[in-house]
């Protein structure tokens, strides 16, 4: 019992830790440009500049829709953001981390429509920045005049406060809030009550490498993979992110009405704002909002104004360019390396306890008991029949029955194999 108990322990253990991985099989491979880097906030002025040259009589700025649209949901996009584990998250705060590795849509060139039934492409080793997320501002507060500005317009109740400031209880942070205007905007003032509906966050930047699959039909990250050391960016461009957020915001300078503006939303959701359960889709917004210009301006996007959407061009850093490859998932047992040891081990124990008592048995020479406990057994197994011819003078053994005593079942059996037949005990 014990060494079956022993065999079991040891099956147990050798898939205590299996795990079942997708892994995925290349077919064709290719070079590209992919990632998302660090943010650049001298692209800027050249990008936004370049909005002004298609139209030099336009006075307003110009926020294209695309802009707003997916600076609103970028971190829960599938094809641009995948949610991950946050490097450092203290105890009872709510944290989010998202890993900007822009996916499919950021490489370059476009990837080739061959190999239709191979559903996904793997980039390996690509830039992505990770952006961790603390709800609420922790021991920080802002300065009004260097930190802060409102966005609203005349005749409109539409109007928010933002503010972005570099965090002094957590080097290397940064906290930003935005704070709604109840009664509009006077001058340049935010009228509002004492404690108005808010959202705040205290945000740290990571870059790290990772190797993500995505899928050729929908373009969303299926995985990521290979996450290397994150490195936290304790430099931020605070006032290069203050210029992003001022485009994004400032809708008067756009020439957009208020009630169309980003600014409307947060106004609108007041109530949400102040309910710690329903604010976490304005939340989320105020989240993507806050990682769009880690996105639009870094190296490998077209806040880059020398990128090419079909062509690879040169001068990126070195990690951009990259190895891209179409391919197909299947499935792979993966044996923890730790629990296969401790089964061969225990193996190892069962077999050369199993050798050990073979060998013992060949080598000792034992003497076996003239009788076991089953009497019965004993005398079918033992039993000779000898017949004697005493007129012939010449005793000789007749038909041996012990193969009938041997299928003998029973009392009654015996009996009738040994009826008529003469029975004789040897020592």
């Amino acid at each position: 019992m014990a060494f079956i108990i022993a065999i079991w322990v040891a099956g147990v253990v050798l898939f205590a830790r299996t795990r079942l991985v997708v892994e995925y099989e290349s077919v064709n491979s290719y070079r590209a440009t992919a990632g998302v880097g660090q943010f650049n906030g001298s692209y800027i002025p050249e990008y936004l500049q370049r909005y002004k040259d298609t139209d030099q009589a336009y006075g307003p700025a110009v926020l294209p829709y695309s802009t707003v649209n997916t600076a609103s949901n970028l971190v829960v996009n599938p094809m641009h953001s995948t949610a991950i584990s946050p490097v450092v998250c203290g105890e009872g705060k709510v944290c989010h981390s998202y890993l900007l590795s822009g996916g499919l849509l950021m490489t370059t060139p476009w990837p080739p429509t061959t190999y239709a039934s191979f559903p996904v492409i793997t980039l390996r080793n690509i830039p992505a920045t990770q952006i961790d997320f603390v709800r609420g501002i922790h021991n920080d507060t802002f300065d009004d005049a260097e930190d802060c500005a409102v966005f609203g317009a005349e005749g409109f109740l539409i109007a928010m406060k933002f503010c972005l400031a570099r965090s002094q209880s957590s080097p290397g942070s940064m906290i930003a809030g935005i704070f709604v205007c109840l009664q509009g905007m006077n001058g340049s003032d935010c009228w509002t009550s004492a404690k108005p509906p808010e959202v705040t966050t205290t945000f740290s930047i990571y870059q790290r490498h990772a190797s993500i699959t995505t899928s050729r039909s929908n373009f969303s990250i299926l995985s990521v993979d290979r996450l290397d050391v994150p490195v936290l960016d304790a430099a931020p461009d605070v006032e290069g992110l203050k210029e992003a957020f001022n485009w994004l915001f400032n809708f008067t300078a756009a020439n957009i009405p208020a009630p169309s503006s980003i600014a409307e939303y947060f106004w609108a959701g007041q109530d949400q704002l102040e309910s710690e359960y329903w604010s976490v889709e304005p939340y989320q917004i105020f989240q993507s909002i806050l990682a769009y210009p880690f996105w639009l301006f870094n190296p490998n996007n077209f806040g880059n104004v020398n990128l090419h959407a079909k062509d690879i061009v040169p001068g990126l850093p070195a990690d951009f360019y990259t190895t891209a490859s179409i391919g197909n998932p299947y499935e792979r047992i993966v044996v923890d390396r730790s629990m296969f040891i401790l089964f061969c081990v225990l193996q190892g124990l069962v077999q050369g306890f199993a050798w050990g008592v073979m060998i013992w048995l060949w080598t000792v020479n034992l003497r076996f008991p003239e009788a076991s406990s089953y009497p019965i057994i004993d005398f079918a197994a033992k039993t000779r029949f000898a017949y004697s011819s005493q007129s012939a003078g010449v005793s000789q053994v007749a038909n041996d029955p012990s193969d009938d005593l041997a299928t003998a079942v029973g009392d009654r059996s015996i009996r009738n194999c040994l009826k008529g037949r003469r029975i004789m005990t040897c020592e």
